[in-house]
């Protein structure tokens, strides 16, 4: 059975509570320490840890397009600061697949090193992405058949198993400026039905309108997934992360790590 950090609903900004995760003797939020690591690729990637000893549920932080793991440091440092370890990967946006290699590869060299830095594997894996990094979670998350243990993807190291919660805040599922595309998990043939969703929609959002999450939730939905639709009011799409995630995405978040541990 997994072990994971019971949430506190009470806490002014939901948090992982005493379990295995823990400092001994301490609750959350704790002291964050991070540092920045090199992947093999060269690019950047920097981890955000809990101070002190511990055992934590990992998340793995996407960025979105022109853009880095600089601009989603406020947001990692918070969701560490309630009991995640958390890598934020620089990756290259300038296409798709480029997009989609960088943030697989570095999904696998995150596994590699988890332990290293706290982070325990058998509790919940958390991949959390920004606009662009929200569709490509999704798709590293959710293509077992691709990028799966059994995949057939070989571009670096060797499968790993999905996630266990993805986290799409601000994506365009459907629509960049005006580029339109297709959004079918159903025709795409994407699995891990098991795997806890959940899209966050800021209602001021003139970059990813609040349309595409709700749309991109039902098709989810209708795929068989369990997802939550998470729409904020007076948020745009940098609000909703920058400098910090608000408090009802972190609790989002961290709810549906807790959901995925149980």
């Amino acid at each position: 059975m997994r072990c994971l950090n019971r949430f506190i609903a009470a806490t002014a900004v939901a948090g992982l509570a005493a379990g295995c995760g823990t400092t001994s003797g301490v609750d959350p939020p704790f002291s964050v320490t991070s540092t920045v690591l090199s992947q093999e690729t060269g690019s950047e990637i920097a981890v955000f840890s809990p101070e002190g000893e511990g055992s934590w549920p990992v998340v793995y932080a996407l960025h979105g397009a022109s853009s880095n793991w600089q601009r989603l440091a406020g947001t990692a440092g918070e969701l560490a600061s309630h009991g995640t370890v958390v890598f934020a990967p620089n990756y290259q946006t300038a296409s798709q697949p480029q997009a989609l290699e960088g943030t697989e590869c570095g999904y696998r060299f995150v596994h590699s090193i988890a332990e290293d830095h706290g982070g325990d594997l058998d509790q919940p894996v958390a991949i959390v992405g920004h606009s662009f990094g929200a569709f490509l979670g999704l798709n590293i998350g959710l293509d077992a058949a691709l990028y799966g243990p059994a995949g057939t993807y070989d571009a670096c190291f060797t499968g790993e198993p999905r996630p266990d919660v993805i986290a799409g805040i601000a994506g365009c599922y459907y629509q960049v400026e005006d580029q339109e595309f297709d959004f079918d998990p159903v025709g795409w043939g994407w699995a891990n039905q098991q795997a806890e969703l959940v899209l966050v929609a800021g209602m001021e959002d003139v970059d990813c309108e609040a349309w595409q999450s709700e749309d991109a939730s039902a098709a989810l939905a209708l795929a068989g997934y369990n997802v939550e639709l998470v729409e904020i009011a007076g948020a745009d799409h940098g609000s909703l992360v920058f400098p910090v995630a608000d408090e009802e995405t972190v609790r989002a978040i961290l709810n549906a790590i807790e959901a995925a541990g149980e």
